[in-house]
This record gives C-alpha cells, structure tokens and sequence, in this order.
C-alpha cells in the first residue's frame, strides 16, 4: 500500500485546512511540496479524490528517486528518508484531516461535542492501532478520554465483530456501583481503579454521556 494512503486510511481531508497547511490546486488535485534530507529532495504529497500519493524527487537532476517506494529497501539513508517523509505525512494527517474510522453515531456525537465544548480533537497515536485515539485537556495535557474498537468478546459480550467504546476517568467508589457488564465495564487498558468503559451504542442517553465526559475531564485537572 502506498504510505501515504496508509497514514491516511480511514479520515477524510478538510479542504480549507489543506489550503492553510500549504496544498494548491493542480488540476483536480492537491497538492504540497517541501525539501527534505537537508535539501538533497523534494517531497510531494498530492491528494486526488479519495486517492493519496506521494514521491521523492531529487533535486540536482530532477528524477523520481524509485526506492522510496520499494518497502523491502534497506540501509540507514533510505530510513531516514522515509522517516522524514512519514513523519510529514503524519503532520498532515493531525492537522488536514478528520476521523471517519469511528462508525457509531453516539461516538460521532462525543467526537462533535468535545471538539465544541474544549476544543479537543481525538489523537491517534498509535499506528499499530489505528482504531484508537485519545482525548486530551490543552492545559495539562492529561488524557481525559480514551476511544477504542474492540472485539466484543473481549467485553466478554455476545456475537462476533467489534465494539466502539470509550474509557473515561471515575471516582473508584463510583466505579464500582455502576459496572454491569452490559453498559459499563471495567476499563478497557487503563487503570481499573480510576477509569471504567462504556460501550457507545446509545444505551444510555447523550445527555448522560455528557455528563460523564464532564466529570472525567474534572478528574484530570
């Protein structure tokens, strides 16, 4: 798969935020251009429809340098370009996109809320697990909120598939009165004395959400 459709599989792009990041029309395309490897290359990254690309140009003769797209190139010079090129890409990504992973439309409505209510915007950090993002305060930087797929068998639910879900901090006491292992659970990954798991699939109301959210996001001052 090419790199740049990998590091952005699963959002889609904002065009004005492109535009400010530095793309420019080309034909029906976007496109951005930098230097990298202390100038030796440019990197582009061009955006057509649903489609993402990228390439290595060097610069002194102006030809495509071709090992940046055979995945099984070695040495330390090809890794530090593909470094710098991804690590460009993952700039893209963080500040030009937004999340389509998530499919339930209760975490839509967390996803909307937040990013109205503190400004926040899910971060996804792990490439590994694409399908997980945090939440985060812009003061302290603590986590307040974490988003996870799962399997559901891992909730020790019925059926197959997986689960959309979000681990938030509670008040140990708290915890421990509202876990049924239908609606809320045990936290998911995270310290089971401080934070606890609800599956989002509108069970409990958007309002009760709320405030949830709210209070984990007390917790973390």
């Amino acid at each position: 798969m090419e790199l740049a459709d990998r590091v952005f599989e699963g959002r889609e792009y904002d065009k004005q935020l492109l535009h400010d990041y530095g793309f420019k029309p080309f034909g029906g395309a976007f496109r951005y251009e930098t230097l990298i490897m202390d100038g030796q290359f440019i990197f582009q990254v061009t955006i057509l429809d649903d489609r993402f690309y990228s390439d290595v140009t060097e610069v002194e003769t102006g030809d495509i340098f071709s090992l940046y797209h055979v995945d099984d190139a070695t040495g330390s010079f090809i890794g530090q370009l593909k470094y710098e090129a991804e690590k460009i890409l993952n700039d893209i990504r963080k500040k030009c996109f937004n999340n389509r992973i998530f499919k339930c439309s209760q975490t839509k409505f967390v996803l909307e809320y937040v990013f109205k209510k503190y400004s926040s915007k899910a971060e996804y950090l792990w490439n590994k697990y694409p399908y997980n993002a945090v939440l985060r305060r812009e003061d302290n930087k603590k986590w307040y909120a974490v988003l996870l797929t799962v399997e559901r068998s891992k909730l020790g639910l019925d059926g197959d598939g997986v689960a959309e879900v979000i681990d938030l901090r509670g008040e140990p006491s708290e915890i421990a009165e509202i876990i049924d292992g239908e609606t809320y659970f045990r936290a998911y990954h995270m310290n089971k004395q401080h934070w606890y798991t609800i599956i989002l699939n509108n069970k409990i109301s958007n309002d009760e959400m709320i405030k949830r959210i709210e209070k984990s996001f007390s917790l973390t001052r």
